[in-house]
């Protein structure tokens, strides 16, 4: 939404939050905020950001410096200036101005659903069986974080990396979902973090520092309905994606792209969403597929300003998430790969990484097995 059609709607919440929150915020972490200030020489206050003759939310400024102190704390650089600030008040600072961001940015349900935009639907078409272009068998995503952590959100994944705190995403992490011929597994990725120590240890040496970083941190994850590391069915993911947008509408009806981008809801206004999927939901329970409604509670989802239409009537979630193609569960009912798909992976990489990933799959009768990874950087 940050470059969309969805940047209105983005821009309208970011503002109401802010005008709601930013002046209690600052009050909480008021020490804090005068500390940072008077480090950098810039007024981290409501009503006194201004950038290029512009009056910015405080919130805004804080993401920059908060970042910043990211930046150089990685890079091994000093970022208490010299010892204008000391390392608590850093840290305490970023975990606050964290928080202020995830609540801008994540605060409501249909956040997640503009964040997450067709990402879900264009993979649920990749991920089915045949293929759309048998030769394309790596299907790769860059893009922001936030789009990882919606897509999670929204399908039920937890986060939960070591060494990150919870429901937190390390830069350069990835998605990953191997596609078989009755669904998909579903991973996270996160790459190798050395230590400064290790790293000046390896430079002072003359070793390459490329062998600090290994393959990274492949872990299978579970969604709804779904335990990590089981082959998904894709229905599954499709009924909490359903599940999710109708209670928040799509992202077309919240960020109301058919008025303010035509351009963009051309072909699109019923969003094609996965009515072709889940043609016969009296059949998927003994496929395995949990077509139960979760409950708002039990899905973090709250009824704020969101439309909830109907799902079996709603034209703007129905009428097909894969443009007509056909429904992913073959007429005879097997769900059990009759044979092995030629092995394809939908990557979903959040953030600044380089590497190739691939898996050898095999066929052992009607079992599918696959061999460990591999990782390799580019």
């Amino acid at each position: 939404p940050r470059d969309g059609p969805c940047q209105r709607a983005l821009t309208r919440d970011r503002e109401a939050w802010a005008e709601a929150n930013e002046m209690k915020l600052y009050g909480q972490h008021m020490g804090l905020f005068r500390a940072v200030s008077e480090a950098c020489g810039y007024p981290l206050q409501p009503g006194k950001v201004t950038y290029e003759g512009e009056p910015k939310t405080l919130s805004w400024a804080a993401k920059a410096v908060a970042d910043a102190f990211a930046f150089s704390e990685n890079e091994g650089l000093d970022p208490t200036m010299g010892g204008r600030l000391n390392s608590s008040t850093i840290k305490a600072f970023r975990s606050a101005v964290e928080g202020m961001v995830q609540d801008m940015n994540f605060g409501k349900p249909h956040q997640f659903t503009y964040w997450a935009g067709d990402f879900i639907p264009t993979f649920l078409s990749l991920a089915h069986v045949p293929l759309i272009q048998q030769e394309n068998k790596l299907h790769t995503f860059l893009n922001h974080r936030e789009l990882v952590y919606a897509v999670a959100h929204v399908l039920g994944m937890p986060i939960q990396f070591p060494g990150q705190r919870l429901d937190s995403l390390p830069s350069g992490c990835s998605l990953l979902m191997e596609v078989y011929d009755h669904g998909v597994r579903l991973f996270f990725w996160s790459p190798s973090q050395p230590s400064h120590k290790d790293k000046a240890k390896y430079l002072r040496a003359k070793q390459p520092v490329a062998e600090l970083y290994q393959h990274g941190m492949l872990s299978p994850t579970p969604a709804y309905g779904c335990p990590a590391g089981q082959v998904c069915p894709t229905e599954s993911l499709a009924y909490a994606f359903l599940n999710w947008v109708s209670r928040t509408g799509t992202y077309v009806r919240i960020c109301n792209m058919s008025a303010e981008e035509p351009r963009f809801a051309e072909g699109e206004a019923s969003l094609g969403i996965i009515k072709d999927r889940v043609r016969s939901p009296e059949l998927l329970p003994a496929r395995g597929v949990n077509v139960a409604r979760s409950a708002p509670k039990a899905m973090d989802l709250l009824i704020d300003d969101a439309q909830v239409p109907n799902l079996a009537n709603s034209a703007d979630v129905g009428d097909g998430l894969l443009h007509g193609r056909a429904s992913g569960v073959g007429d005879d009912g097997a769900f059990v790969a009759a044979r092995a798909v030629s092995f394809s992976m939908v990557l979903l990489i959040g953030g600044a990484a380089c590497f190739f990933l691939g898996r050898h799959s095999a066929q052992a009768g009607a079992v599918m097995t696959v061999e460990a990874p591999y990782v390799e950087f580019c």
